[in-house]
């Protein structure tokens, strides 16, 4: 039986976490981040044999081809979740030059590597499936969020024109625009000023997320957007 592998950034800590940790029940899954996950569950499970972890910056081509290639040897490549995410908030004219290519970097570039790689292996070699995690920021202009923003659109920008190109191909492409949700990523992200405390709890965003991967019947869920009630 050949061994579907998921490769999942931004596992680290957060939505990320929660989405490697459950595909790990179905998947062979290859975590991206900086830092190795601190939480628990994920060195159990890595126990187990169901999960690793490639320690790397997403948004290098190096990392991108380390992490395909890993994925490559232990299966097939059927899913992709780009979920990793870098935030600098503030006014506008406040943003130094590194602000900008920071976030750039984060949520704009790693997308597009990861999504690349992913989209040339997939159409060739039996299909897959896309899903890159945005941000409600990606739907609306956001006072003191003008770069994250920014860097938000441009994902959506890439993925809808993915999801076009994907058209007649095997491979199929979801983007996710969730609020905020309440992760260590409104404490570590420079400038933010936010009561994350109300914020939904990532564990029930990735259950949502997890309900439109598995909708494939036939058909699929092409576009979700998650908000608190």
């Amino acid at each position: 039986m050949t061994n579907n592998v998921a490769v999942v950034t931004g596992v680290g800590s957060g939505l990320g976490l929660e989405l490697g940790l459950r595909l790990a029940q179905e998947y062979s899954v290859v975590g991206v981040s900086r830092r190795m996950p601190t939480d628990p569950r994920w060195s159990r499970t890595a126990a187990q044999g169901s999960v690793e972890h490639l320690a790397g910056d997403v948004s290098r081509s190096t990392t991108a081809a380390m992490v395909f290639e890993r994925a490559s040897a232990l299966g097939q490549l059927r899913l992709l979740v780009n979920c990793a995410g870098q935030g600098v908030f503030g006014p506008a004219g406040s943003y130094t030059a590194s602000d900008v290519e920071d976030v750039l970097r984060g949520n704009l570039v790693g997308t597009i590597l990861f999504s690349e790689a992913a989209f040339n292996y997939m159409r060739t070699s039996g299909g897959g499936l896309i899903v890159n995690v945005m941000s409600t920021a990606a739907q609306v202009g956001r006072v003191n969020e003008a770069i994250y923003c920014a860097s938000k659109w441009g994902a959506r920008g890439y993925t809808e024109s993915l999801r076009l190109e994907a058209k007649g191909t095997p491979v199929n492409v979801i983007a996710v625009y969730p609020g905020g949700m309440k992760t260590r990523f409104w404490q570590e992200a420079k400038g933010a000023k936010v009561d994350s405390s109300n914020f939904m709890p990532p564990e029930e965003v990735a259950e949502s997320i997890l309900d439109a991967i598995r909708a494939r019947l036939g058909m699929y869920v092409s576009d979700v957007t998650i908000n608190r009630k």
